[in-house]
């Protein structure tokens, strides 16, 4: 009876470990409760079997160990149940695991595929290009095993007239650029890689500024590209002070009117002009402020495609200045000084340029070359935002101390006011968004679209070909100043440039025009007569060509002659004496004349279409060619006259002020 009491009272005791350490695993202080009678009995069934199977247990253990009463000899009948509670939870740790070693895994799967797929490409490039450098044997023997060779071996002599296609190369540069364009320094945008951005305390505040900066760069370029007369007022902390101060004033930023977006002259006149007409647009700018220029008389020479271009640019400088603000002619000789243009007319006039590149140096068709063209473009144009702004913060400043009118300020006025506002303490390093930055890299595209007409003038006596003289032209300006990606971006775009044929005949089509009406006026090259005779002799004139001496003779001939020119005419010309047959005959002949009459008429619609007189062929082509060279060139001899004094006076004004900064891009 003892016996059995004990037994009951150890199960009881095994059964309340195995239920607290049950509520221990699973997280729980105690079993729940039944909430009904059902739920009792259940339970109760549950923990009689519970029972049942840990007495069963027990008394095996004490079989085997050598029967002892020890409660606890029984618990390892619960390690199974706490290992399997620790299993699950080890399942979802591992779970997670498992969760991020497939993330891992298929990231790296990734990167590895995206490496193969790149340098995949760049094998098959390279073997492509190293097969078409090999060329095939001018001759040699059938039976040789030469013979058997692949298709692109064999290269034909005559060059091809396809245009080069880079694929969707261009279009992915020039989407990305258009994109990235206000934080790509090469375009005119910010340089993000300079320290005067991030040098301000820890690494945080360092990646705060760069993302703030980025925000405020396209900010800026797209407040430039309003096309508004709105002024929005820019909150600048530090007061204005004067000389040698290092502090800033408050400023207005105003909506740039030469800078835009849209060209302030319509795109359709630009097109209109020629380099001849362009560099007319230069002399006006440098010279309308200065005395001693009358410009009724120069306007007088101008074509009305040029007066058009001249007044527009006029009408967006006299808005870019603002109000109270009047032009001061000075004397060239009053100072020998530097920098003495008009910043507002040279931001003009190297506008209208700009666009003018890519409107007649850019044939339809050469995507490829149209990139780096419009690099330069979009370099301008930011650069020359700077130099509206920094001039019109001139302006304002000399407004407030005046009280009055001003003077619409030189290019060395606004450099200077900007050292003496302490824009560029660390000379010849400038600041990225000042006036001296944009008029630094406005000048230097100037540099290298005259650096590539000097170089064309020497093709073929020093550079075989123009894109021989456009690459050397590109490494003296920017071999020094672009980084290796720029480099690689022009480099591109030169592989797909056009003959210089091309160009020529695109940059003039007022001349192009005529160069085609006076080629069908000429008479085509007769070749040499085919001598019928034996070798030696000499084909002679008929004796009736030649008249004779004699008068009396002569007249003879001349009836001769006269009667002979009748004989000879075809029997289509000489009316039939027939009534009927002569009307029949009228009709023919005047239909004759309305078919003849329509089919030239068609020829001249056709454009430059050969009518049966005039060149045509390789003849016409060689003709033309040679016209439009010829025309080229002489524009660019005048080009050159008015662009070199002009680049020489700014590269004097930056090496006076120690403003060349040589940062690379």
């Amino acid at each position: 009876m003892m016996m059995h009491y004990n037994n009951k009272k150890n199960e009881a005791q095994l059964m309340r470990r195995v239920t607290s350490m049950d509520a221990l695993v699973r997280g729980r202080s105690r079993l729940p409760r039944p909430r009904s009678n059902d739920d009792i009995s259940s339970a109760g069934s549950k923990f009689s079997r519970a029972s049942s199977l840990g007495r069963h247990r027990a008394k095996r253990a004490s079989l085997k160990d050598g029967a002892t009463n020890d409660p606890l000899a029984s618990q390892p009948s619960c390690r199974p149940r706490v290992r399997r509670e620790r299993a699950t939870s080890a399942e979802v740790v591992s779970g997670h695991g498992q969760s991020e070693s497939r993330t891992w895994v298929v990231g790296r799967l990734s990167m590895m595929l995206l490496l193969f797929v790149t340098f995949s490409d760049l094998a098959l490039t390279v073997v492509n290009n190293q097969m078409n450098t090999i060329e095939s044997h001018d001759d040699y023997d059938a039976l040789s095993p030469d013979v058997i060779r692949p298709a692109f071996l064999y290269k034909t002599s005559v060059p091809s007239l396809e245009k080069p296609t880079i694929g969707l190369g261009s279009a992915a540069i020039s989407s990305i650029t258009d994109a990235l364009g206000p934080i790509l320094p090469f375009t005119g945008g910010v340089d993000l890689r300079r320290s005067e951005y991030y040098d301000s305390g820890n690494f945080f505040e360092s990646v705060s500024a760069l993302v703030q900066q980025t925000f405020e760069a396209y900010a800026n370029a797209k407040e430039a590209s309003t096309p508004t007369d709105a002024v929005v007022d820019e909150t600048v902390t530090a007061k204005k002070t004067k000389m040698n101060s290092k502090s800033k004033k408050d400023k207005k930023k105003h909506a740039s009117t030469l800078g835009g977006s849209q060209s302030f002259v319509p795109l359709k006149d630009i097109a209109e002009l020629t380099l001849e007409d362009v560099v007319s647009v230069f002399e006006y700018a440098i010279g309308s402020t200065q005395q001693g220029f009358n410009q009724g008389k120069f306007a007088s020479k101008l074509l009305p495609r040029v007066k058009t271009v001249i007044e527009g640019m006029d009408s967006a400088v006299t808005k870019a200045r603002g109000k109270n603000v009047k032009v001061v002619k000075r004397h060239p000789s009053d100072s020998a000084q530097s920098g003495e243009m008009d910043a507002f007319m040279f931001c003009a006039s190297s506008r209208i340029f700009a666009e003018w590149r890519i409107l007649r140096q850019v044939p339809e068709g050469f995507k490829g070359y149209a990139v780096g063209m419009s690099l330069g473009q979009k370099d301008v144009v930011q650069n020359v935002v700077k130099i509206e702004r920094a001039a019109q913060a001139w302006i304002e400043d000399h407004i407030e101390d005046a009280g009055s009118e001003v003077s619409s300020p030189t290019l060395r006025d606004v450099l200077e006011y900007e050292i003496v506002l302490g824009e560029h303490p660390n000379l010849p390093r400038l600041k990225e968004t000042s006036g001296a930055m944009g008029l630094l890299w406005v000048r230097r595209q100037l540099q290298y679209q005259t650096a590539i007409f000097q170089n064309i003038l020497e093709v073929p006596t020093r550079f075989p070909t123009s894109t021989d003289a456009v690459t050397a032209a590109y490494t003296q300006i920017y071999g020094n100043l672009h980084g290796w990606a720029v480099q690689k971006i022009f480099n591109y775009s030169f592989q797909a440039s056009p003959n210089a044929e091309e160009v020529y005949k695109f940059m003039n089509p007022h001349r192009l025009k005529e160069v085609f009406l006076e080629a069908r006026r000429m008479k085509p090259a007769v070749n040499d007569a085919p001598d019928n005779g034996e070798e030696g002799d000499t084909v002679e004139k008929p004796e009736s060509l030649n008249p004779p001496d004699n008068p009396f003779h002569r007249i003879g001939w001349e009836w001769d002659r006269f009667m002979n020119h009748i004989s000879q005419q075809p029997e289509s010309l000489n009316p039939p004496d027939n009534p009927f047959h002569r009307i029949g005959w009228e009709w023919e002949k005047f239909v004759a004349h309305i078919v003849q009459h329509l089919d030239g008429r068609k020829g001249e619609n056709k454009g430059y279409a050969h009518t049966g007189e005039g060149l045509v062929g390789e003849e016409l082509e060689e003709y033309v060619v040679a016209e439009m060279s010829k025309d080229v060139h002489e524009h660019i001899v005048s080009y050159l006259s008015v662009a070199g004094p002009l680049l020489a006076d700014l590269a004097e004004l930056h090496d006076d002020l120690n403003m060349d900064d040589p940062t690379k891009v």
